[in-house]
């Protein structure tokens, strides 16, 4: 996907904290990652808490991808 390509990714293939997945809200992929490990562990709470996906809808690719990440990253600890 042509997405993929926009996102660096790590040598792990995880999205860089410092990578901007929403750009109409400025929010990067750390603080969305911040805000799951605070309990938000759906898309709708991280637009809610956010802001994300609220305005063009374009980052929800990279908002899921983000929260797969991260939830797989908990349960694999």
């Amino acid at each position: 996907m042509m997405i993929d390509k926009l996102l660096h990714r790590k040598e792990d293939g995880r999205i860089r904290d410092r990578d901007l997945v929403c750009r109409c809200m400025g929010v990067r992929a750390g603080q969305v990652r911040a805000c799951i490990r605070q309990g938000n562990t759906t898309l709708e709470a991280l637009e809610a808490k956010l802001g994300v996906m609220s305005a063009c809808g374009f980052c929800e690719y990279k908002i899921r991808r983000v929260l797969e990440e991260e939830l797989a990253q908990t349960v694999n600890s």
